[in-house]
């Protein structure tokens, strides 16, 4: 996970032909096309590439949450810098802009490495200016400034303590000049003016009665012939003919990371405060095993980075929206609502990812089962090593039904017995023998699915997801009080008992709904199998049938041959047969998955009291539904009511501890089914 999330913004400048000076001459040995075998050496053919092009290049320059003395006192590195490459015509709705910056390594904050994504300005709320200077020749692809620029050495204070993005950023100004990217200017002064038009424009947007008005997506023009930026009238960055204002308030794009001095102060508390939010949580969920070895922690740290936003990114959106006036108006609740809406945003869950189910899960499950085994006093090393590794994480955490196609002893022995050949050349004969046979694989299968060993294995599939969301859970309380640190004296005490109660109701509402996904994935397990078996006995069975029937068998010790007729009959009806698919069982199959996941017990932190007697009550996922046939699923638990909103759970007289628990699903139209377990 990066540590310091530093966004160097690499400023690529191309021409501008009214406005930009143009150099008078070319080293001839010097190719100015960034493709072999494209000439672009002369004048003219440089300004009419660059006409061509539709995409803008633009500095932007990102907030670092620094006061007026602060930027005072950091002089040049006031802002961080960085890159913009946006196509003209770019809707707001759209994540079409490509971004280059640098950011820290997380073994060492005084290491930057690069990185470039594609983003969307309009949803990032620490822009405060950007500039533009110049347009992407149309002959030179974003792909090409990406190889480029990545070949830019990144900074490293350890060598040199001024390197910073500012410095990066001159340096790979001078790299696309040297390509031919961009005109040839005097880079010395030019982020001073970069870093003064910053200034002006952070002013303008703070002060009550600013010298202009300014917009935070404004795009000024720098003029490289006279060594200045020209501010453009305030028009919120209108692209298309469109104002550039969010659509979706709620939609935002991750800021990129800037570099702040307590930063590493920042880290180094949310990732205590995340190890020991965790540690509680599997204690609470009943996995107090794993805690006693970090083997899960370390795996998880180390493969989880690459599917959410760089932790300083994260604690800089908290703190935005967290800040001091908004917590003086709405109080500490607001931490509750920021879980909420972590958990509502779109890359709230990574259990969709494909990556996750192939590397990640497997490797929660050899953490589990090692954690286990230590407490039973049965740690096999060779084998813990070996689940831990790259190889076999695709095998050691998941499974497929272990059931061998057999054609059947009954059909088998049918076959060899059989005296009267002729019955081998019925087709309607062949159809329903093979039906039979293949009925018999088909209930193997399903009783295997409801069998002890099959439900062994999804509850440790369950677990898996449990402890991700646990863990993914404990990393965002982590951020939250970080968070606290840029906020006044005395209010991170405060936030565990804000933050407490929709984390939980958030974990519950994700841990039902993983359910949903796990039936889906088992669901494609059991069937893939159930077609693999289908063909194996097919053919088989067919093979086998075959034999019989081309097989002559001596009569008074004579063998005669079959008339062709009769053997290409069988054959036409052994080759239809093969062409036939046979029926999958997709219903009955589906069913018995969805019986094991309704046995699935649900932690006891997601279960309220209710009634009299005890009874206890939990709400399913949002794609939950009344058992078929029967309010009660295979689990014992009682299909109560379906759940829209916390209204409908106030009329029900749900206790407040069943309140407590109830998420509402995204979009408000399906609600969550409601199951109770009467109490004694």
């Amino acid at each position: 996970m990066t540590i310091l999330s530093i966004l160097l913004h690499f400023l690529l400048w191309s021409l501008q032909s009214c406005a930009l000076s143009v150099p008078t001459s070319h080293d001839p040995t010097l190719d100015l096309s960034p493709y072999p075998g494209v000439v672009g050496t002369h004048e003219s053919d440089f300004l009419l590439r660059k006409r061509q092009s539709s995409s803008d290049i633009l500095i932007a320059l990102y907030a670092r949450g620094l006061n007026a003395e602060a930027r005072k006192a950091a002089g040049i590195e006031a802002f961080h810098w960085g890159i913009h490459i946006t196509p003209e015509g770019a809707l707001k709705s759209e994540k079409t802009t490509s971004l280059f910056h640098v950011i820290n390594q997380e073994e060492n904050i005084k290491l930057f490495q690069y990185e470039k994504r594609t983003i969307n300005p309009f949803r990032q709320r620490v822009i405060f200016a950007r500039v533009k200077v110049g347009t992407l020749p149309a002959t030179v692809s974003v792909d090409k400034v990406d190889e480029l620029l990545s070949q830019v050495q990144a900074p490293s204070k350890l060598e040199n303590p001024g390197d910073s993005c500012v410095t990066w950023a001159v340096c790979g100004i001078k790299k696309l000049q040297e390509n031919g990217i961009i005109e040839n200017f005097d880079t010395a002064g030019f982020a001073d003016k970069v870093l003064e038009y910053g200034e002006q424009q952070t002013r303008a947007l703070d002060d009550d009665e600013p010298e202009f008005e300014a917009d935070e997506f404004d795009i000024g023009n720098y003029d490289a012939k006279e060594g200045k930026i020209i501010r453009q009238e305030s028009v919120p960055c209108k692209r298309a003919g469109e104002p550039c204002i969010n659509p979706n308030p709620k939609e935002k794009e991750t800021e990129p990371a800037v570099e702040k001095p307590e930063d590493a102060e920042l880290i180094a508390v949310a990732k205590e405060k995340s190890k020991e939010n965790f540690d509680g949580l599997l204690e609470e969920f009943n996995y107090g095993s794993v805690v006693k070895q970090d083997k899960l922690y370390g795996e998880l740290n180390a493969r989880l980075p690459e599917f959410s936003a760089p932790r300083v990114e994260r604690i800089a959106g908290f703190a935005s929206k967290l800040g001091e006036g908004a917590l003086a108006i709405g109080g500490l609740v607001l931490y509750g609502k920021a879980v909420a809406d972590v958990f509502a945003s779109e890359d709230a869950s990574v259990l969709d990812k494909a990556a996750v189910v192939t590397s990640i899960l497997p490797g929660i499950g050899c953490a589990v089962q090692l954690a286990d085994d230590e407490q039973k006093g049965q740690v096999d090393v060779t084998h813990t090593a070996l689940c831990f590794t790259e190889d076999a994480l695709l095998v050691s955490g998941f499974w497929e039904i272990a059931l061998v196609m057999q054609v059947g002893e009954e059909i088998s022995n049918w076959i060899q017995a059989e005296n009267e050949r002729s019955k081998f050349w019925d087709g309607d004969l062949l159809a329903q023998k093979g039906a039979e046979g293949w009925l018999q694989n088909v209930k193997r299968l399903i009783n295997h699915i409801k069998g002890d060993e099959f439900f062994v294995n999804a509850t440790s599939q369950f677990a898996t997801y449990q402890i991700l969301t646990l863990y993914q859970a404990s990393q965002l309380t982590g951020d939250l009080h970080a968070t606290a640190k840029t906020n006044p004296q005395g209010i991170e005490a405060d936030i565990h008992a804000h933050v407490q109660p929709e984390l939980k109701r958030q974990i519950c509402s994700v841990i039902s709904d993983s359910k949903r996904q796990l039936q889906a994935k088992l669901e494609g397990i059991a069937l893939n199998h159930t077609a693999k078996l289908e063909r194996e006995f097919k053919n088989q069975f067919l093979d086998d049938w075959l034999k019989a029937a081309t097989t002559p068998k001596p009569i008074f010790g004579i063998t005669l041959p079959d008339f062709e007729s009769n053997t290409k009959l069988i054959h036409e009806q052994v080759e239809k047969a093969r062409n036939s698919p046979l029926q999958l069982y997709e219903k009955e199959v589906k069913a018995a998955i969805r019986e094991v996941i309704e046995r699935l017990p649900t932690p006891a932190p997601c279960q309220c009291d209710q009634g009299k007697k005890g009874g206890k009550c939990e709400f399913g996922g949002c794609q939950s539904t009344k058992p078929e046939g029967h309010p009660q699923d295979a689990g014992g638990r009682i299909y109560t009511a379906n759940v829209q909103s916390i209204e409908v759970a106030k009329r029900l007289r749900l206790t407040d501890t069943c309140q407590a628990l109830f998420a509402k699903c995204q979009g408000g139209e399906a609600g969550r089914a409601l199951f109770c377990t009467p109490g004694k």
